[in-house]
């Protein structure tokens, strides 16, 4: 009787082995998951603004994102382009002041966010 009382629990105990491993895949790939998402990087042109008032407000401008600098500094190249500005190479921000009437400045820059 005792040996036919071993022979129940040997499997289950085996599920409880596999169910177990299978747990720890799942945290392998969860820990895999939160390592690869630390590097996702994407970039943004903060357009931000000063009104005579004194207040400052900002907005991503048109609500895009870029998946390289390359890309943001092409779209702040043609901004700068449609107010009459000239972007060198290595700039990352454009300045603008008294151009629209109610604004004190305007300022598009490209920032870097990334997800963590």
């Amino acid at each position: 009787m005792s040996r036919s009382w071993r022979n129940s629990w040997g499997p289950e105990l085996k599920f409880r082995e596999s169910r177990g491993t299978r747990h720890d895949w799942k945290r392998n790939i969860n820990k895999e998951e939160e390592e690869v998402s630390d590097t996702v990087k994407v970039f943004v042109i903060i357009n931000e603004w000063t009104d005579i008032a004194n207040d400052t407000s900002s907005e991503v401008t048109g609500g895009k994102w870029f998946a390289s600098e390359d890309e943001a500094w092409d779209a702040l190249d043609l901004i700068a382009e449609a107010h009459g500005v000239e972007l060198d190479q290595d700039e990352t921000s454009l300045q603008l002041e008294d151009h629209k009437s109610g604004l004190q400045n305007e300022e598009y820059r490209i920032e870097e966010l990334t997800r963590g």
